[in-house]
């Protein structure tokens, strides 16, 4: 109900997982002291007010599993002590705001699963504190922003299941927290950074069905891998080059599918 926007003193406001519907009261936007604000999992229809902008004390927006629809407000870029941002499973449009890249204690951003067009704004790599950056399930196009290799303190980066363009960043090889990469089911192109040697926490690495070619660095992958999934590419070289992947004591799944590698597979792997 509205009315709930005249709690003047309200620090936090938990409603998920319940059988709400209806849309996000306007009058939310009042209630200066809030810190929390977690509605996820309910029937919530229309638009995220832009007067949630107002809530300057605002530490966790967790909306996710919802119907909501419309943009993402530009306003949410005031939210200068939000630590997470949690939109995804919604139906969400447009494209993200740059102004996001103003969230400087932001650590978890997720939008997945919703219909966000455009590119990926460059100011995302501002947001120096992001442990988590979930794009993936949108329609997204357009290079990936070298300034995301700016967020050193990452550990989770996907952007799978869009229509991101162009080759791989190499200065995603700044990432040396990143455990999981996953940027599959997009189109992007030109050969592969040799990025692998600096990413001395990954586990996963997921590249599939993209068009990314040349040769691939299987001898500068980490220890710590557990899933390279690099199918319906277009890789090349001999596949001797995957001797290497012995010294890869933790892997547990290889695909290396609908490529162009040739030669005799290497015996005893």
């Amino acid at each position: 109900p509205s009315s709930l926007g005249y709690l003047s003193r309200l620090r936090g406001l938990a409603l998920y997982t319940n059988n709400l519907t209806g849309p996000i009261p306007w009058s939310l936007g009042n209630l200066s002291n809030l810190e929390d604000l977690d509605l996820q999992q309910n029937s919530l229809t229309g638009t995220i007010p832009s007067s949630l902008g107002y809530l300057s004390r605002l530490r966790g927006l967790v909306l996710y599993t919802n119907s909501l629809t419309g943009s993402i407000p530009s306003s949410l870029g005031r939210l200068g002590n939000l630590n997470s941002l949690l939109l995804y499973q919604n139906s969400l449009t447009g494209p993200i705001p740059s102004s996001l890249g103003n969230l400087s204690n932001l650590e978890d951003l997720d939008l997945h699963m919703n219909g966000l067009t455009g590119t990926i704004p460059s100011s995302l790599g501002n947001l120096s504190r992001l442990v988590d950056l979930y794009l993936n399930t949108n329609s997204l196009t357009g290079p990936i922003p070298s300034s995301l290799g700016n967020l050193d303190q990452l550990l989770f980066l996907n952007l799978s299941n869009n229509r991101a363009t162009g080759s791989i960043p190499v200065s995603l090889a700044n990432l040396t927290s990143l455990v999981n990469i996953d940027l599959s089911q997009n189109r992007l192109d030109g050969s592969l950074p040799n990025i692998f040697n600096d990413l001395g926490s990954i586990q996963s690495v997921f590249l599939s069905n993209n068009n990314l070619g040349g040769s691939f660095p299987f001898e500068s992958l980490s220890p710590t891998i557990t899933n390279l999934v690099i199918g319906n590419n277009s890789f090349t070289g001999n596949i001797n080059a995957m001797e290497a992947i012995r010294n890869l004591p933790n892997l547990t799944t290889i695909d290396i599918s609908f490529n162009n590698f040739r030669g005799l597979f290497p015996t005893g792997l």
